[in-house]
C-alpha cells in the first residue's frame, strides 16, 4: 500500500509533461509541503519508480515507465481515476459503458471534453481511440450506431500509438489536454506503453 502522496505525485507525473518537474513545482501544483513532496520523491526514486536529471541547480523528476512496478502502479491509478470520475459523472458513466463495447477493436479509449469534465450542457461525446493502422472502420460504425441511439453524437478521434506519442512529444495542446483530464475507459496498458516509449 502506498501513501496518498505517492498516488497524487504519480498521477500528476503520468498525466503531465514528459520532461518532469522539480520538487518545488510539484509541491506548489499539488498543494503539498516541499518537505513532504521531497520525502515522497526520494522514496519513489529509491524504488526505481522515478528517474531524475539535473538542470542547473534543480533536480527534475519523471516517471520511470521502464520499471514494472511503476507501470503497474500507473495502471491502477488510471483505473481508480476512472472509477472516481464515473461515480461523480452519471452521463459519462452511461457513455463509458456504451463505448466500452465500441472500443473493443481499439487499443485504448479515452473520454475527453465537456462530457469528461462533467458539464451538463455537453452537446456531444468526444472520445480518443488508440488504434492500429487500418483499424478504424469497425469503431466508426459502432460510434455511428451509438450516435443514432443516444441523445448526443459521438465524435471519435483516431490516433495510432505513434501519433499519440508524437503529439505528446511535440506538446500538442489537444493531446496533452486529453492525457491530463481525460477518462481512460479502457486500454490503460496501451496508454502507459505509448508514454514509456517517449523515454
Amino acid at each position: 500500500m502506498y501513501p496518498k502522496s505517492t498516488y497524487r505525485i504519480v498521477e500528476f507525473l503520468l498525466r503531465s509533461s514528459p520532461e518532469g518537474f522539480n520538487v518545488n513545482q510539484l509541491a506548489r501544483t499539488l498543494g503539498m509541503s516541499v518537505g513532504g513532496a521531497h520525502r515522497t520523491l526520494k522514496a519513489l526514486l529509491g524504488r526505481g519508480l522515478l528517474s531524475q536529471r539535473s538542470m542547473g541547480n534543480a533536480l527534475y523528476y519523471r516517471l520511470n515507465l521502464g520499471n514494472d512496478e511503476a507501470r503497474t502502479l500507473c495502471g491502477l491509478i488510471l483505473i481508480e481515476s476512472r472509477n472516481r470520475a464515473l461515480a461523480a459523472n452519471p452521463l459519462a458513466k452511461v457513455y463509458a459503458r456504451d463505448l466500452a463495447a465500441a472500443s473493443s477493436a481499439a487499443r485504448a479509449a479515452v473520454l475527453f471534453g465537456s462530457i469528461a469534465a462533467g458539464k451538463g450542457n455537453a452537446r456531444d461525446v468526444d472520445v480518443l481511440f488508440l488504434v492500429e493502422k487500418g483499424g478504424v472502420r469497425p469503431i466508426e460504425r459502432a460510434c455511428l450506431e451509438l450516435s443514432q441511439t443516444r441523445a448526443r453524437p459521438v465524435n471519435p478521434l483516431f490516433m495510432t500509438a505513434g501519433d499519440f506519442r508524437g503529439n505528446i512529444a511535440r506538446r500538442d495542446a489537444v493531446t496533452a489536454g486529453i492525457l491530463e483530464k481525460g477518462i481512460v475507459i479502457q486500454g490503460e496498458a496501451a496508454i502507459i506503453e505509448a508514454l514509456r516509449r517517449l523515454e
